[in-house]
């Protein structure tokens, strides 16, 4: 429990599994995802619609086995795009968009790290190395945690996918957001197939 220094109010932090992907948005369960992939609302091939609800089942069958890794304050959202740098001695004073913070497992915040720092360059793991003497300052994980995170890292567009068909179904013209968000995990999934091997082992040398 948290309390703010001005009037003492508990602030109790919530707990959003980003990995139980039919519950990330109020009108997204698995019924309405299901019916949104059996009849898209824009184009979309039927190899990309099987490759989702691939992802979609293994998602909903690993919930229980992911729910049980270690956990802390997840912020779900640190982009580049979300650090206050001072551009002048590229020193980083804060962190913005807190809207998705809350409990989770914490492989969340790094996997989406790396899928960020990955998607401006993947053809080596220079940039990856680098970030992650960084990160193994302040984190150690688990040999269990570092053979979920390739995983993780292309389950990650999968959430937002569901979120966005969430956002479809208020009445949000989506169809950009979702075909880029579809892009980067075929982007991802096909990254995967050629670098998992070395990328795990790179993992474990750092964070074990």
């Amino acid at each position: 429990m948290l309390c703010s220094n001005s009037n003492r109010i508990p602030l109790m932090w919530f707990v959003l599994r980003f990995h139980d992907v039919y519950n990330l948005h109020s009108l997204a369960n698995q019924t309405k995802i299901n019916e949104f992939l059996a009849c898209p609302p824009f184009e979309m091939d039927a190899e990309q619609i099987a490759v989702l609800r691939g992802y979609y089942e293994s998602g909903f069958n690993h919930t229980a086995e992911l729910n049980v890794m270690p956990k802390q304050m997840v912020h779900h959202d640190i982009l580049v795009f979300n650090l206050l740098i001072n551009p002048q001695s590229r020193e980083m004073s804060g962190v913005l968009d807190f809207d998705f913070a809350a409990m989770d497992i914490r492989i969340w915040e790094l996997s989406i790290c790396l899928n960020h720092l990955l998607q401006h360059e993947d053809q080596t793991l220079t940039k990856v190395e680098l970030f992650l003497d960084e990160y193994r300052k302040y984190m150690r994980l688990t040999r269990a945690e570092i053979q979920w995170i390739p995983y993780i890292m292309q389950l990650y567009y999968v959430s937002l996918l569901s979120i966005y068909i969430g956002q479809h179904l208020a009445g949000r013209n989506i169809a950009s957001y979702f075909h880029l968000m579809l892009k980067q995990l075929q982007i991802r999934r096909e990254w995967m197939e050629r670098k998992q091997h070395e990328f795990v082992e790179l993992l474990y040398s750092k964070c074990l």
